[in-house]
């Protein structure tokens, strides 16, 4: 019965990191499109715009949407939030 529970708290802790590293990958999509920053060097620029770029693909794709639904998140307020 010790190893059951052990395997059982291992995998919550799986699902936990999983769910973790996901919400952090949205959260950072959102940041990436909503932040403003004023670079001194083009290089900067040039590395900010592609994040945003990056993350706009991201959250108008069909991986955003499933990721969203297997995380019990509404994606069309993660969205809407992002680019308004």
């Amino acid at each position: 019965m010790k190893n059951n529970s052990s395997d059982y708290q291992t995998i919550e802790n799986e699902l936990r990191f999983t769910r973790e590293i996901a919400c952090g990958i949205i959260r950072q999509a959102v940041l990436d499109i909503k932040i403003e920053r004023n670079f001194r060097r083009k290089y900067a620029k040039h590395i900010h715009d592609q994040s945003q770029r990056s993350a706009i693909v991201f959250l108008r794709s069909k991986a955003f949407k499933e990721i969203c639904n297997a995380l019990g998140l509404c994606h069309s307020r993660i969205k809407f939030a992002a680019f308004k």
